[in-house]
């Protein structure tokens, strides 16, 4: 495929790139991407859906319609101070989740009740979750990243789906990561 240019991407309003076609096509295989990311040509002012845009209108499926008696958990999460409204697009079938946090000292941060709000959730180790929830990669990502400091790093890996993403690990390991997990998948 001929690379079209470089595109720009827009994560809850901090804007990342320019990337070059091919490698946003890459942040879709490994679940940085998703059909409703918002991205922009290099030089264009206006965001649109990834799925929107012809070059990567193949990678995102037109979803099926939803069943209607399709069993739906809500918890209500109102009452933790971690809790982020839930868009309709970020819930979907239930999956399974590793999510490995590193907090430097002094974030103040009670990880297991923000863990929580995403699921049900089992804390493995110190820092390492397995967890049940309807949020998607990208769900999790964007509750994630508001309570992150500068130096506090993530990885979650979707179990179902055998995607992964990641914030903050720098890029000698984000390259090696890429490396490993296309070859896998």
């Amino acid at each position: 495929m001929p690379d079209s240019g470089s595109w720009r991407m827009n994560v809850g309003g901090s804007v990342y790139g320019p990337y070059r076609l091919r490698r946003m096509r890459a942040f879709v295989s490994e679940g940085r991407l998703g059909p409703r990311s918002l991205i922009a040509r290099e030089g264009a002012g206006l965001w649109c859906e990834a799925a929107t845009e012809t070059e990567f209108s193949d990678l995102f499926p037109t979803p099926g319609p939803i069943p209607v008696a399709a069993p739906v958990e809500v918890t209500p999460i109102a009452e933790t101070p971690f809790a982020k409204p839930v868009a309709s697009h970020e819930v979907g079938e239930r999956s399974q989740f590793v999510i490995f946090i590193d907090m430097k000292l002094g974030s103040g941060h009670d990880l297991n009740t923000l863990i929580n709000t995403i699921g049900h959730a089992f804390e493995l180790q110190p820092s390492v979750w397995i967890v049940t929830t309807h949020q998607t990669i990208n769900g999790i990502r964007n509750i994630l990243l508001p309570e992150m400091g500068k130096r506090d790093s993530f990885f979650i890996i979707d179990a179902a789906r055998g995607k992964v993403i990641w914030h903050n690990l720098g890029p000698e390991t984000e390259a090696r990561i890429r490396h490993v997990w296309q070859k896998a998948s």
